[in-house]
């Protein structure tokens, strides 16, 4: 049985049509989006970036259900002051995976 809390799977399709399943890792996404917030508040956080204050909170509580877009997470990871990558965002969205993973 899956853990709702730690991460959903989900399918994507890639270029050529293919089925992949991917781990979204709402635990990770989480403590991420914490990171990236540095010592800025919520609000000032959300200011900075111009995201909306509700998702980034429902990011941080786990409370999506997919994984955030890709320009959402560059926004996160571009106004982290180098706190968070974008890479890193990816691995835990499922979009990427870790090379130590890949057999």
């Amino acid at each position: 049985m899956q853990n709702r809390t730690r991460g959903i799977l989900f399918h994507i399709t890639n270029k050529g049509g293919r089925i992949l399943e991917q781990q979204f890792d709402k635990q990770k996404m989480s403590q991420l989006v914490k990171q990236a917030m540095g010592e800025k508040t919520p609000f000032e956080y959300c200011r900075l970036s111009k995201l909306n204050s509700e998702y980034i909170d429902r990011l941080m509580t786990m409370q999506v259900k997919k994984p955030p877009s890709i320009g959402i997470m560059q926004q996160i990871a571009a106004s982290s002051q180098g706190l968070v990558t974008l890479r890193e965002l990816k691995m835990a969205a499922g979009y990427e995976q870790d090379e130590t993973e890949i057999h």
